[in-house]
């Protein structure tokens, strides 16, 4: 019997320590605070992007919802941190929870500030529907219609070639939009991308309290628009190009999360060296409070899919017996977490112990040890705290390796990556994903995580070319008497005019016979309200072709 997989479509009815070597600190400018903002929402997670360095809270609300519309949030904030040296001397942006060390905008070609950053301050939100759209009325969104190429948004020109101006004068190309009439499009990863650039020259670095380095940072928040794991899941890609006058040396990138799984103060944190992730969990299996998940709360995590571009410093990085062969990359090389108060493991107080928590030291500078808090158990150094499989040794479950466990809390962590070298007017590339999973139990949703993630890696490897959903109907609605009448169809431009649809899956193995996914109908919800994630089936619209059996 021949079997083809079905794609169904749901209508909704209801709607470091610091040396002393001098260095000459870079000149930075005067700009405000970033307040830029935009929300990633096309697939079951829904997540507040800012254009300041970091994610998800720069004040109320924090917004990291999985599932999309429900009460609980994965993550409280979450950001990113960079810092090395230029002659000894600690340069370094990055921040908890203010004030932000990056600024709108690109730098000057001289590698000073914007004269005024606001103009910048924006993010802009593009989805492949807007384009769809665009195409069918000629109508673009604002932000289409006003995507900035000349800043080095991501764009393809008419033969789909990709478009970078960033070599050009800033001058020549500062007001330089998307071509749309020409045929120039935004190139969208995911089914919806949001992209924005920012510098960390903009101010004063108050939280940190060390110079700028000269960078400027293209950043990219993308999802696709499907269901199960990757439909739990956001990607980030980070482009930072260096305009320093001198070599950044010992530079590490790190992802700061507060996470707060729900209710805040029950999480555990734990690592995965093998497969470069930080991640949160819940101490029981119960979530407790009106933000928490209740029963069976989910696991989330964060993995570096491409660092840092190590092929030129004579050194086997990766571990693979290669020296700067291709394309050689930094994994995450350290995982610190840390408590919500003082002291060595506390919250970081500046630079300094930001750039000690990447390099996988305490604030004070001494090394993580092999078990226990990782402060004093043993006398083995390490790197990664908790890369136990929980419930095992060495997780918070067990820190002893005779099942003692440590007190649940408001954990923070942060996961890095280096040291490498950045020269004057080169750039390095950062992707990572944050994973949502839910599994059985609080334990069953970190083996579900682990899986999941392996999946997100696999959507990477292949540069996130997934094909995209059918398209979503037209639809009007007529109301009546407590009747709705929904009428539906497409355009010829849509992806499934005549329920034309049919791609392939680039996920599945070769000894797959039938990879395709053939459009094969639609189903009918009726939802009881917004956060309602399960609807009521009430209607059936089957192509009739004699397929009877969906995987």
């Amino acid at each position: 019997m021949h079997y083809i997989r079905k794609i169904s479509l749901l209508l909704a009815v209801f709607a470091i320590g610091l040396l002393s070597t001098p260095a000459q600190a870079q000149t930075v400018g005067s700009c405000e605070q970033a307040i830029g903002e935009s929300y990633l929402d096309i697939n079951n997670v829904r997540a507040r992007i800012l254009n300041n360095g970091n994610l998800f809270w720069r004040g109320s609300p924090h917004v990291y919802e999985v599932p999309k519309g429900g009460a609980s949030n994965a993550i409280f904030a979450s950001g990113i941190w960079m810092g090395g040296e230029v002659n000894g001397q600690l340069r370094l942006a990055g921040s908890t929870y203010g004030p932000y060390e990056f600024w709108a905008g690109p730098l000057n070609d001289d590698g000073t500030p914007p004269a005024d950053c606001s103009v910048f301050d924006r993010v802009y939100k593009v989805s492949k529907e807007d384009v769809v759209g665009y195409e069918g009325s000629g109508i673009a969104t604002p932000d289409l219609q006003d995507w900035p190429t000349g800043l080095g948004a991501p764009t393809l020109d008419a033969n789909g070639d990709q478009i970078d101006l960033t070599d050009q004068p800033i001058a020549s190309r500062i007001d330089r939009k998307v071509n749309l009439a020409a045929g120039e499009r935004p190139a969208i990863l995911g089914d919806q991308m949001l992209w924005w650039v920012m510098n960390d020259r903009g101010n004063q670095h108050t939280r940190t309290d060390t110079p700028a380095m000269g960078i400027e940072v293209h950043g990219s928040a993308f999802a696709f628009n499907t269901a199960g794991a990757i439909g739990n899941t956001t990607f980030y890609k980070y482009r930072i190009m260096y305009k320093g006058s001198s070599p950044l040396e010992n530079t590490y990138m790190g992802l700061f999360s507060d996470p707060d799984l729900g209710n805040f103060d029950d999480d555990y944190v734990g690592s995965d060296t093998t497969l470069g992730m930080g991640f949160v969990y819940n101490a029981d299996d119960d979530d407790e409070g009106g933000e928490g998940y209740g029963a069976a709360p989910p696991a989330a995590g964060y993995d570096f899919f491409q660092g840092p571009l190590v092929n030129d410093n004579g050194l086997d990085d990766n571990g693979n017996g290669e020296i700067d062969e291709d394309n050689e990359r930094l994994k995450m090389t350290a995982f610190a977490f840390y408590n919500n108060g003082g002291g060595v493991q506390g919250d970081p107080g500046n630079g300094a112990d930001m750039y000690n928590y990447m390099k996988g030291r305490w604030k004070d500078g001494q090394r993580f040890t092999l078990g226990g808090n990782g402060l004093g158990f043993s006398n083995i150094p390490t790197s990664f705290m908790f890369p136990g499989n929980p419930p095992g040794f060495w997780s918070e479950f067990d820190s002893d390796g005779n099942g003692s466990a440590i007190s649940p809390a408001d954990r923070r962590f942060v996961m890095a990556t280096g040291p490498f070298t950045v020269k004057p007017n080169d750039e390095q590339t950062l992707v990572f994903g944050i994973v949502t999973s839910f599994g059985a139990d609080n334990l069953d949703s970190v083996q579900k995580m682990k899986a999941d993630d392996a999946l997100a890696q696999a959507v990477f490897d292949i540069n996130f070319e997934l094909p995209s959903p059918p398209a979503g109907p037209r639809i009007t609605t007529t109301i009546d008497d407590g009747t709705v009448l929904l009428e539906w169809g497409y355009r010829s431009t849509d992806n499934n005019y005549l329920n034309s649809y049919n791609v392939i899956d680039p996920l599945l193995s070769d000894d797959v016979t039938d990879n395709d996914y053939v459009f094969e109908g639609y189903n009918v919800f009726q939802y009881s309200n917004s956060s309602d994630q399960d609807g009521k089936l009430i209607a059936v619209y089957d192509v009739p072709n004699g397929i009877t059996r969906v995987i």
